[in-house]
């Protein structure tokens, strides 16, 4: 009876709790194009109503060069203003939204790029 009790009072508590948030993995996202010729090698993050907080991940075999400018070109087609530029880092924003690309080169894996979406800071 004391075991029934105990089973029975975790699960309400546990039915109490806050759901997780919904993460979507490896998401793609029509705005936020992505170079031929990638691997997605990681995705999560959350959607929300006016901005998403989402890491996209790619590896490549590409010049970096090459990369920023398709960057550069592909985000333009999107509505995606270019903010800020240093080496290996694009910053774009749209809307509520900025999306920060940083791109690495690896000597093994070729190039590495990360895209981050988030909430815009004013």
């Amino acid at each position: 009876m004391r075991v029934a009790f105990i089973a029975v009072a975790l699960s309400l508590v546990a039915a109490c709790a806050d759901p997780p948030p919904p993460v979507k993995l490896k998401a793609i996202f029509p705005d936020l194009p992505a170079p031929e010729g990638v691997t997605y090698a990681e995705g999560y993050g959350l959607e929300e109503q006016a901005f998403r907080t989402y890491t996209q991940k790619y590896e490549i075999q590409r010049r970096l060069d090459d990369t920023v400018k398709w960057y550069k070109d592909a985000f333009k087609v999107h509505a995606w203003g270019l903010k800020g530029e240093s080496p290996g880092t694009l910053t774009f924003t749209k809307k509520e939204e900025r999306v920060i690309v940083t791109l690495v080169e690896d000597p093994k894996a070729g190039l590495k790029i990360e895209v981050k979406v988030s909430k815009k800071d004013d």
